[in-house]
C-alpha cells in the first residue's frame, strides 16, 4: 500500500477517493454526464487510489517479469554464468570507447548485464547466448540474438567493438577471446573479462595465448579481489583490451 494511503481506514473513505470527474458540457436536459476517466478530487490520496485502479502498463508488466526471472536465476546454477557487476561494466565500457555508430557484439550475453548498457550507447548490439533461460530474458529485453553457441558460429568480421565476459572453466576464455577477435573489423577493439590463469600457467594452450596476446600488444588490467563476489564467485579476474590493427 502506498504510504499516502495508510491512513485510509474505511470503505466510505475509499468510495470518496474513487469518485470520477464527469463532463456535462455536451449534455442535453435528459442526457447523462460522461465520465472523463479522471478522479473527481485532485488530492494525493485520490491520485494514489486511481493509480492502483489503473494497474500496470504492458511495459511495467514486462519489466516485472524480467525482474522475477533474473531473481530466479540467483537460485539456479547455469554453467559459467556469473553476471558482470555494474562497476566492472563501467570500466569495460570506458575501455571499449564505443560511439553511436559502432556495431557491437556481446558473444556470451547472459542476462544482459553488458548488452543492456551497450544498447544505451550505440544503435546496434548483437548477442549470442547458449542458455535457453537466459535467451528468454534477452528477448524480453529486446536484444537481437544472432546465435546460440557463439563458438560454433561462422566468422564474419563486421564488428567495431566486442565486449564480453566468457566462461572460465578449463581455460574456455582463451577459445572465446580468440574466436571473438576474428569477428572484429580492422581497427576494431575487444574488451573482455578473463581469469588471470592463462597469463601465469605454463601449459601449451596458455603459453600460445600469451604469445598471441603480446604479439597484438594487448593490455591487461588487474581487478581488485572479490570483484565478482556479488555474482556468487570469488574467482580472481582481469580485463583485457586488444585492438585489431588496421589494414596498411
Amino acid at each position: 500500500v502506498p504510504e499516502v494511503l495508510k491512513g485510509i481506514r474505511s470503505k466510505k473513505a475509499v468510495y470518496e477517493l474513487v469518485g470520477e470527474k464527469m463532463d456535462s458540457s455536451h449534455c442535453g436536459y435528459y442526457d447523462t454526464p460522461i465520465g472523463t476517466g479522471q478522479p473527481s478530487i485532485n488530492t494525493p490520496e485520490a491520485l494514489a487510489v486511481w493509480e492502483l485502479i489503473k494497474g500496470k502498463s504492458e511495459e511495467e508488466k514486462r519489466t516485472d517479469k524480467i525482474r522475477k526471472m533474473e531473481e530466479k536465476l540467483l537460485f539456479s546454477k547455469i554453467p559459467g554464468f556469473f553476471p558482470t557487476p555494474d562497476l566492472i561494466v563501467d570500466r569495460m565500457l570506458e575501455l571499449a570507447d564505443i560511439n553511436p555508430d559502432h556495431k557491437c557484439l556481446e558473444p556470451q550475453a547472459g542476462s544482459g548485464a553488458i548488452a543492456d548498457r551497450i544498447k544505451g550507447i550505440c544503435k546496434s548490439v548483437d548477442c549470442c547466448e547458449i542458455s535457453s533461460s537466459l535467451r528468454e530474458i534477452l528477448q524480453l529485453k529486446g536484444h537481437i540474438l544472432i546465435a546460440d553457441d557463439f563458438i560454433e558460429e561462422a566468422i564474419d568480421p563486421i564488428y567495431d567493438r566486442i565486449v564480453m565476459n566468457p566462461p572460465f572453466e578449463n581455460l574456455q576464455e582463451i577459445d572465446h577471446v580468440k574466436k571473438a577477435f576474428d569477428f572484429l573489423v580492422p581497427g576494431g577493439r575487444l574488451v573482455s573479462v578473463m581469469s588471470p590463469a592463462p597469463f601465469y600457467r605454463s601449459d601449451k594452450k596458455s603459453t600460445a595465448f600469451k604469445n598471441w596476446f603480446e604479439d597484438l600488444d594487448g593490455q591487461k588490467i588487474e581487478l581488485p579481489a572479490g570483484s565478482f563476489k556479488e555474482s556468487g564467485t570469488g574467482v580472481s579476474t582481469v580485463i583485457i583490451v586488444i585492438d585489431k590493427r588496421g589494414e596498411d
